[in-house]
């Protein structure tokens, strides 16, 4: 709630405030595979967060709620964790080019 909150009222601060560095690099990665722009602000973290958890962003839409944000955030909370697994898997062998 905070997140959606913060999104709302403070657009312009940095992502940082709330997202942490695997969070943040889970979100460009959902970004570069749907072609989205990449996130520069709070504001634009949280509707990454809101699109993972089914908000489609249409003009008519009202802003996310406390449901989506709640999938959304699930959604990047499984991909954080799976994202430090593998880099934990591939510390310890070759990483793969990109």
């Amino acid at each position: 709630m905070l997140r959606t909150l913060w999104g709302r009222v403070s657009p312009d601060r940095p992502a940082q405030v709330l997202f942490t560095e695997t969070e943040l690099d889970v979100l460009r990665g959902y970004a570069r595979n749907y072609n989205l722009p990449e996130h520069t602000d709070l504001a634009s973290a949280v509707l990454r967060v809101a699109l993972m958890g089914g908000y489609r962003n249409r003009k008519h839409d009202p802003p996310p709620g406390p449901e989506i944000m709640w999938r959304g955030y699930s959604s990047l909370q499984i991909g954080a964790i799976a994202y430090q697994a593998f880099g934990a898997v591939y510390d310890l062998v070759e990483r793969p080019p990109l």
